[in-house]
């Protein structure tokens, strides 16, 4: 198995929440943690899901998520990237599986 650039995730999927959720709540902890900084690549759904034992779809959704609160962008045939801490201030941010603002 390959080593994740980002280090071990800790994906706590609570009840009722999707696994998607969790794994976008362990990628935002690895953000703020600084893990993985602003700039960097995200490790290919594909690698990932299999890193993690998931489907492709369960890390997309994962990205997506993330992509949706401003904290990562997608380009496309290059990946996911984190995006700086100023282009994530003003968009809402992931609490408890739902969307809510930073203050």
């Amino acid at each position: 198995m390959t080593r994740m650039p980002l280090g071990r995730l800790d994906v706590r999927r609570q009840a009722g929440s999707h696994l998607g959720s969790a794994i976008a709540h362990a990628l935002e902890a690895a953000i703020d943690e600084g893990r993985v900084r602003p700039g960097e690549r995200l490790p290919p759904v594909r690698a990932l899901a299999r890193h993690l034992g998931v489907s492709a779809a369960t890390v997309a959704a994962a990205y997506e998520e993330l992509a949706a609160c401003g904290r990562t962008r997608g380009e496309v045939g290059r990946g996911t990237f984190v995006q700086e801490p100023e282009a994530a201030r003003e968009t809402p941010r992931l609490a408890g599986g739902a969307f809510s603002h930073r203050t």
